[in-house]
């Protein structure tokens, strides 16, 4: 199977953009893509205004955003689009900063990921740092089980469907590309795994909120700490 990957990079990172797709071509499922990145930070007060809700985003996280944040939510939405365009069903959205933890899995976290979206015929589904929103998993026998996600952060590694994509389009971009808190108000259900492995049930079941169970990631982004770059994330 092979799912539609859209790479977000910006066009001056060219380290970066050398090591995703050499990343990337390890897995036969992914369909690559690269999408320029929109810089923040040479959108001029008239684009970003014309281009993104800024008096929505400061009422809502009490704060002006910065630069980067709006580059970055516009790149996402920019998938979408081309998601919308495309005959997909489903897309991997990748940014180019993030390490497979474990590759061996990859292809079938995916897959996992893919189905489970196509089931449901919507949603989002994270290979990024989350908090668990309920013990109601599903174990997937490998020391990872689904959940749903109510709290997320990152936008680097998700797989999206098309109707997912639609809502989030149908209003002016005024948020942060990682905030599935308000993806989730949205009527869009997100999900996301966790490393459960050797975890005591015991133990979980005596915390009711489990908002504080994180995941271990099965995508890490620190990649970019690492780069003479680094400064130059869009994000």
């Amino acid at each position: 199977m092979k799912i539609k990957t859209y790479v977000i990079n910006l066009k001056r990172s060219e380290n970066r953009r050398e090591y995703i797709l050499k990343e990337t071509s390890q897995y036969p499922c992914m369909d690559v893509e690269l999408v320029e990145a929109i810089d923040g930070y040479q959108l001029s007060s008239e684009e970003m205004d014309a281009r993104f809700d800024i008096q929505r985003f400061t009422y809502r996280y009490k704060r002006s955003p910065l630069p980067g944040e709006i580059g970055c939510e516009l790149s996402h939405q920019e998938c979408f689009r081309r998601l919308l365009k495309s005959e997909e069903e489903i897309a991997l959205i990748l940014e180019d900063d993030i390490v497979f933890s474990q590759p061996e899995l990859v292809e079938n976290m995916m897959t996992v990921g893919y189905d489970m979206l196509k089931k449901i015929k919507g949603g989002i589904f994270l290979y990024t740092y989350a908090h668990m929103s309920s013990l109601k998993g599903k174990d997937l026998g490998n020391g990872y089980s689904i959940f749903r996600v109510w709290v997320g952060w990152g936008a680097y590694a998700y797989l999206i469907h098309r109707n997912a994509a639609k809502r989030l389009l149908r209003e002016r971009p005024s948020v942060v590309a990682d905030d599935f808190q308000t993806v989730n108000l949205m009527g869009i259900k997100v999900y996301g795994l966790c490393f459960l492995q050797g975890i005591l049930w015991e133990q979980i079941s005596k915390k009711v909120n489990l908002m504080l169970l994180t995941a271990v990631l099965f995508v890490i982004n620190w990649k970019a700490c690492l780069e003479e770059d680094a400064g130059n994330c869009y994000s």
